[in-house]
């Protein structure tokens, strides 16, 4: 799950790994804030995309640190 609302390099990184990891035959989805550019990025790139709304993201990522 990522939380991050902004595009930069966790961003541009973990959808880089997802798409590797698919290349090798694994099974991915990404759980997303929606209406960003990852969830749009990872959508072009055919990703299995689960988006989540910010607030609900947000409170979650809090919780797991």
């Amino acid at each position: 799950m990522i939380c991050s609302t902004g595009w930069g390099g966790l961003e541009i990184n973990v959808l880089r790994l997802i798409k590797w990891l698919i290349e090798r035959n694994k099974d991915i989805t990404l759980f997303t804030v929606k209406d960003t550019k990852l969830c749009a990025a990872a959508k072009e790139s055919l990703v299995n995309t689960v988006m989540i709304n910010n607030q609900i993201g947000r409170a979650s990522c809090r919780e797991r640190v």
